[in-house]
C-alpha cells in the first residue's frame, strides 16, 4: 500500500486498519495466500473508498508532539500529531459533510499537528517570535503551508463531485505541505468506520454512550479531558440540543457553563460543604469541541450575593484587577450589563439584576473570602490555559504561564475594555443539586 514516495505514520496506520480488519475477518486458517491476499485488496479497497468527511482524522509526517527549543525558547504544543479536518459544504456523506480538494485552509480546515520536526529558516523563526501562539499551539500552528488543493489518485474509488462541481476528497489523498511533508488521512471521518473502538469500553461506558448517543468525538473529547461521572457526559446532548435551538451558536465562539457536574474541587464554606468548583465550562469553536475544565462555578461565594439567571449572554473583554477577563452583557442588547440574578440579601436597589458580572479567575474560597459576588469563575491553577484556548488571553508579560494573581497580567490587545468578545456564554443549572438550588435561588 506505498502510494506516496514519503511513507510516514499515517500511511502506516492505514495499513494497520486493513490488517485489523483482515485479522478481524472470517478468514478461515486454511484459506492459501492467495485468498488472502484477495481478501486483503477487498478490504483495502473498502477502506481507501471511503470519502472524508467532517472530522476525518488527519496526520503529518513531519510533527511531533514533543517540546522543542528553539534559540533558548521552549515551544510546547497542544498538538498529538494529529488534526482533524473541519469542512461545512452542502454535500452530505450520510448527515456528515463531505470534503473538497479545496479544503486545505490552514487553521480553517486543518490545525496543527504539534511541533514541526522540520529545519527552520531565518523567516520561520521571525514568524514564531511574531506569533505567541506557537508556543502552546505548536510551531505547525503558524509555520504550516499547505499547496492549494489535495492530490487525489483513485485507484479504487469512483470521482464524485459536490454541487459546486468540486471534487470531492476519499481516503486515497494526500495533500503537500511546502515545507517538505505529506498530510494524509488516518480515517475517513465516517463514524460507521469506528465500531471496534466500543469494543474497549466498560459495560457502564458502554451503557452512557448508548443512552446520551455520544458521537466518537465526543467520547474522544470527554476521555481527552478526563470526564469520569455518568452525569459528566449527559451535557453533550445539552449543548447539541443548544446549537439547534440557537443556531447562532455555531458562527463563533461559545462557551457553555454546566453547574452541577464539575469535579468540585476548590476550598469549601457553608455555602459550598463539597468544594468550590462544581461546574464544568466547555469552550466550542464555531460549534465543534475545543476546551473543557471541570474546575469551575456559575454561583458566588456566599448566597446573600447576587446569583445571576440561567440563560444566553454576550461578552465583551474586560480588564479585571489588573489581567484579562470577559463581562457578560444581555443577549439581546449588549451595551446592557445588568444582568437578571436572584438577590437573596433583601437590597431594594437592583434587587432583579447585577451588573459587573464577569468570567475571571478564583483562588480558595472562604468564609470572608470575595472572589465572587456574581461572577462566574475558573479555578487560578486553570485560568490561563482556558482562557488561552479560548482566544481572550494572550501571553504572559513575562513568557511563564501564571501561578499567582500578581503575575496574571498579560498584553492587552490595546484598551480591551468593553470591546466586544464575539461569542456567547451559556448559563444552565438544570444539573444542579437541589440543595445548591435552595441554597443560591430559592433562599431556603
Amino acid at each position: 500500500m506505498k502510494r506516496w514516495v514519503s511513507y510516514g505514520s499515517a500511511a502506516i496506520k492505514q495499513e494497520e486498519m486493513i490488517q485489523d480488519r483482515l485479522f478481524n475477518s472470517a478468514v478461515n486458517e486454511e484459506k492459501n495466500e492467495e485468498s488472502l491476499d484477495y481478501i486483503y485488496q477487498l478490504i483495502e479497497k473498502d477502506i481507501m473508498d471511503d470519502y472524508l468527511v467532517n472530522g476525518a482524522i488527519l496526520m503529518c509526517e513531519k510533527a511531533t508532539k514533543n517540546s522543542v527549543e528553539i534559540d533558548g525558547e521552549t515551544y510546547r504544543t497542544t498538538g498529538n500529531e494529529e488534526s482533524r479536518l473541519r469542512v461545512n459544504h452542502s454535500t452530505k456523506v450520510g448527515k456528515q459533510s463531505c470534503a473538497v480538494i479545496t479544503d486545505c485552509i490552514r487553521n480553517k480546515n486543518i490545525f496543527s499537528f504539534g511541533n514541526c520536526m522540520l529545519e527552520l529558516s531565518g523567516e520561520d523563526k521571525g514568524k514564531l517570535k511574531a506569533n505567541p501562539n506557537a508556543k502552546v499551539l505548536g510551531t505547525c500552528h503558524c509555520l504550516m503551508k499547505p499547496v492549494e488543493k489535495w492530490d487525489v489518485y483513485p485507484r479504487f474509488s469512483r470521482r464524485i463531485f459536490t454541487e459546486d462541481g468540486i471534487q470531492a476528497l476519499t481516503m486515497e489523498a494526500g495533500l503537500f505541505c511546502q515545507r517538505g511533508a505529506w498530510i494524509l488521512p488516518v480515517t475517513s471521518g465516517q463514524e460507521d468506520r469506528y465500531a471496534n473502538s466500543l469494543a474497549d469500553l466498560t459495560e457502564e461506558e458502554l451503557e452512557w454512550w448508548h443512552k446520551y448517543e455520544l458521537t466518537l468525538e465526543e467520547w474522544e473529547f470527554a476521555k481527552e479531558f478526563g470526564l469520569e461521572k455518568e452525569e459528566q457526559f449527559a451535557i453533550f446532548p445539552e449543548m447539541r440540543e443548544y446549537f439547534e435551538t440557537y443556531p447562532e451558536l455555531q458562527t463563533g465562539n461559545t462557551i457553555f457553563a454546566f453547574e452541577g457536574v464539575g469535579d468540585y474541587t476548590g476550598g469549601k464554606n457553608k455555602y459550598h460543604p463539597d468544594g468550590q468548583f462544581g461546574a464544568i465550562f466547555v469552550y466550542c469553536k464555531e460549534g465543534e469541541l475545543n476546551f473543557l475544565t471541570t474546575q469551575a462555578s456559575t454561583l458566588p461565594d456566599k448566597a446573600n450575593s447576587a446569583t445571576i439567571k440561567d440563560g444566553i449572554y454576550r461578552n465583551v473583554y474586560t480588564n479585571h484587577k489588573g489581567y484579562q477577563a470577559l463581562q457578560l452583557r444581555l443577549y439581546e442588547d449588549k451595551a446592557d450589563g445588568n444582568i437578571p440574578a436572584v438577590r437573596l440579601d433583601g437590597r431594594i436597589e437592583k434587587p432583579d439584576t447585577a451588573d459587573g458580572v464577569n468570567l475571571h479567575a478564583a483562588g480558595m474560597i472562604g468564609y470572608d473570602s470575595t472572589y465572587s459576588t456574581a461572577c462566574l469563575t475558573v479555578k487560578l491553577s486553570e485560568y490561563y490555559e482556558f482562557g488561552s484556548a479560548v482566544g481572550f488571553l494572550n501571553e504572559p508579560v513575562n513568557g511563564k504561564e501564571p501561578e499567582y494573581y500578581y503575575n496574571l497580567p498579560v498584553e492587552f490587545p490595546g484598551d480591551v475594555t468593553n470591546i466586544e468578545y464575539e461569542g456567547y456564554i451559556v448559563v444552565d443549572r438544570q444539573f444542579m443539586p437541589e440543595r445548591d438550588r435552595d441554597t443560591f435561588l430559592n433562599g431556603i
